[in-house]
This record gives structure tokens, sequence and C-alpha cells, in this order.
């Protein structure tokens, strides 16, 4: 459950939802297996691969409008080093227009719901 959601659940005195200390248990479970793989496997490469707890613990707590943009930029900058050997300025200054360009698109939105034109 996105933290809104909860945060609005508990705020209204409905306490946590049915299945909640599953789901916790469960996210426990995998994060710690995880951890142990990641240690005794250590030195090899592959297991850069796998997540860490608090990388599952930011994508069961964040909403996926903002994870899904910042994995979709990490392997945008994944590609531009491995494929475009480009150095990590180059790469830094793409996000910062990233960035910038979703600021100003989100600017223009709020002064169209300002008025009456619709935004599409």
């Amino acid at each position: 459950m996105p933290s809104y959601g909860l945060h609005q659940h508990l705020a209204y005195g409905r306490g946590l939802p049915p299945g909640v200390f599953v789901f916790a248990l469960t996210g426990f479970i995998i994060s710690a297996l995880f951890a142990v793989i990641r240690i005794a496997a250590e030195g090899k490469k592959w297991t850069e691969q796998i997540p860490s707890g608090i990388a599952i613990g930011i994508g069961i707590y964040i909403l996926p409008m903002y994870t899904i943009p910042q994995v979709l930029g990490g392997l945008a900058h994944y590609l531009c080093k491995k494929i475009f050997r480009t150095g990590e300025l180059s790469v830094i200054t793409i996000a910062v227009g990233l960035v910038l360009g979703q600021s100003l698109v989100n600017i223009i939105t709020l002064l169209l719901g300002l008025t009456s034109i619709p935004r599409s």
C-alpha cells in the first residue's frame, strides 16, 4: 500500500490493512536471504546485481510513479557508460536537464490547471 494511503488509513482510525504482518514478514525474509547470498558470494561479479534490503523497502514504500523513472534513469546511466563510453560529468548533465525539463512541464501543467484549458 502506498505511503499516502497507509497514512490516510491510520488517520481515520481503521488500523493496518489485513495481511500487513505477512507482507512485512515476507519482505524481511527476502531481504535477509539476499543479504546472506551477498555475504556468502562476496567477491563474485554477479553479486552486484542482487538488490539490498533498502532497495526492496524503497520499492515497496514509494509509489511506482517515482520509482519507475528512477529505474529508467539508472538504466539510461548504465547504457550511456557502457555503450557510448561517456564520462560521469556528461551523464550528470543529462540527468539535470531531464529534472529541469520535468519541473518546467509540471509548472506549465499547474498553470493550465488554473485556466479552463483542457490538459489532454
